[in-house]
């Protein structure tokens, strides 16, 4: 007798065909990435409608108020940086005038009358110190920019209270990325959690059952029916829990290549009664599964029955 093998608890996931099942679906995920990202490039101005509706009109208003006063004092303060800026140039060109006339007349005066060379050097170090200070202060012009004008309060509030139009690139990658990955995510869990057999070769690893080809190519299964056949075999019943039509074309198939071994066919072995009792009157059985629509463990009860009534699994149809 053929001893059949199967443990659902021991089950692998074939990734070859999880990679298959999810490009086959490249669609759908794109779809949800696309939404996922346009969802995610209109975040900001979602976000902007949600926060002007939780804030009283009042303490925004007020709360706008604070803001342009802090802005206008900053204004007025950069301003006057600005306005002092030609007035160091003046204050500088001039020192630096005045120290060259005071080097020029530091020449001139005799190295015996000690007092007037003290008194020049007194006013050329005072002027250096002038021209270092605005030397300094240049260098800092040479990066001051003229600062914008906040305008009136009214344009400041017409400003800051408008909704941004703006679409977020970031935010809408962000979106593409998370989309697919959950799209990917979701028909994966639906692929492994769905309890239906996806491929042919998922009987003969999780169950150890001979795949004998499609039901559609009814004499491809014929001849392997054939070849797993032995002696002693008299009688053999076709079911499964695939349409019944395709049950018997199996079973026509098996009948016209199969001589001198009787052929019955039935459907539904783990939920119908008069197939049970066919079972104990025959010596093997052929299973005819359908992909994507068997149950793991309507399988695992069929398996289950076959072997303990004793009888030999030839293999399944799926």
């Amino acid at each position: 007798m053929n001893e059949v093998m199967f443990d659902q608890d021991e089950m692998e996931i074939d990734l070859g065909d999880l990679i298959k099942v999810l490009i086959s679906r490249w669609k759908s995920i794109i779809l949800c990435a696309v939404i996922a990202a346009l969802i995610g490039g209109a975040v900001p101005v979602i976000k902007h409608q949600l926060g002007s509706a939780a804030v009283d009109t009042s303490q925004q208003e007020e709360a706008l108020k604070r803001d342009y006063e802090l802005i206008t004092v900053q204004y007025q303060y950069d301003m006057k940086l600005y306005e002092n800026m030609e007035k160091t140039f003046a204050e500088y060109s001039a020192a630096v005038d005045m120290l060259t006339e005071e080097l020029k007349k530091l020449d001139g005066i005799p190295k015996e009358d000690e007092d007037a060379r003290m008194a020049c050097l007194i006013k050329i170090s005072s002027l250096q110190n002038v021209v270092d200070n605005a030397d300094t202060m240049i260098e800092y012009y040479k990066k001051l920019e003229k600062p914008a004008d906040p305008g009136s309060f009214e344009a400041y509030v017409a400003d800051n209270t408008k909704l941004s139009s703006g679409f977020s690139k970031k935010y809408a990658l962000i979106g593409f990325v998370l989309g697919g990955f959950l799209a990917c995510l979701g028909w994966a869990m639906l692929y492994l959690f769905d309890g239906t057999v996806k491929t042919a070769s998922e009987l003969t690893r999780y169950f150890g059952v001979n795949a004998l080809g499609s039901p559609d190519k009814q004499g491809l299964v014929a001849a392997n029916v054939k070849n797993f056949m032995t002696e002693d075999i008299k009688k053999i019943l076709v079911t499964g829990s695939a349409e019944d039509a395709a049950i018997k074309n199996i079973a026509d198939a098996v009948a016209a290549t199969v001589a001198d071994v009787e052929i019955v066919a039935a459907g539904g072995l783990n939920y119908n009664a008069d197939t049970a009792i066919m079972l104990s009157d025959v010596d093997a059985v052929i299973l005819v599964e359908k992909l994507k629509k068997s149950k793991q463990n309507n399988i695992t009860d069929e398996l289950m029955m076959i072997k303990n009534a004793g009888k030999k699994l030839i293999g399944a149809a799926i």
